[in-house]
């Protein structure tokens, strides 16, 4: 088995964040079951990344590629040669970028809305379009018109993961840190910062005790649980206030709204 991987995303963590991460770790599975995962990247530097995108496809125009390979395009990159080769070709869309669009402004809004167009129209040329979730396979159906998605969830490296947390065990001092893994840093409409007010109200600001946090991971993981039970028929859930009691007491939901398909 043998794939070329066609991304214009930067093969590391820093600059290609989550996505690279998941590209990353698909390319190691399927080595790791004997397969063959070639990588095609733009080989120059552009400082705009939808110019330095649009160049790179344009190119690949020229490329060859052999009947045997099977090309798996990631997000907008392959439309340029998507179902004009014989090769399968598989668009594999990590988040529609059209579903993104209303919550951006400025330039950010035009250089997401051009790309969004590239990645339609890759997803409607591919042989075979994967994405990691239903809610992206609903949207790919609304904004792209492109049905029967197959959701392919991200892969998750387990043991890389319980290494990583063997080799830094959790802190005991009373003086914790609050870290935050994340890959939102892109985006300020991710609201991270809003994130990072909370933690440090929680941790107990101005003299105020410490929130009972475990008391909210579990309430939350309660909730997702609960989200998920009734999905065929739940359509609004809203907990407002969710008030967070001092450590050790535990939360409490002081109203909550449960909406349901007729």
């Amino acid at each position: 088995m043998s794939l070329q991987f066609i991304t214009a995303i930067p093969l590391n963590v820093w600059k290609g964040s989550g996505c690279f991460m998941g590209i990353d770790t698909l390319a190691k599975g399927i080595r790791t079951l004997g397969g063959e995962v070639t990588f095609v990247t733009p080989g120059f530097r552009f400082p705009f990344y939808a110019a330095k995108r649009t160049l790179f496809n344009h190119m690949l125009r020229y490329r060859e590629f052999s009947h045997c390979d099977t090309i798996v395009g990631f997000d907008a990159d392959g439309y340029s040669i998507a179902g004009r080769r014989p090769s399968q070709h598989v668009a594999s869309i990590k988040g529609v970028i059209a579903d993104v669009l209303p919550y951006e402004t400025g330039a950010t809004r035009v250089s997401l809305a051009y790309q969004a167009r590239l990645e339609k129209v890759h997803a409607q040329r591919a042989d075979l379009v994967v994405t990691p979730s239903r809610y992206c396979a609903e949207r790919l159906d609304e904004l792209y018109h492109v049905r029967n998605a197959l959701v392919i969830p991200e892969l998750i490296d387990l043991d890389r993961w319980r290494d990583l947390l063997r080799e830094n065990p959790a802190c005991t001092s009373s003086k914790q840190h609050f870290i935050v893994l994340c890959v939102c840093r892109f985006y300020s409409r991710k609201r991270m910062l809003v994130l990072l007010r909370a933690a440090a109200i929680l941790s107990g600001l101005r003299g105020k005790p410490a929130g009972d946090v475990g008391a909210l991971a579990h309430a939350l993981v309660a909730v997702s649980q609960l989200a998920w039970q009734l999905r065929n028929t739940l359509e609004e859930m809203d907990i407002n206030p969710l008030l967070v009691r001092p450590a050790g007491r535990g939360v409490v939901a002081a109203d909550a709204l449960l909406r349901f398909r007729a």
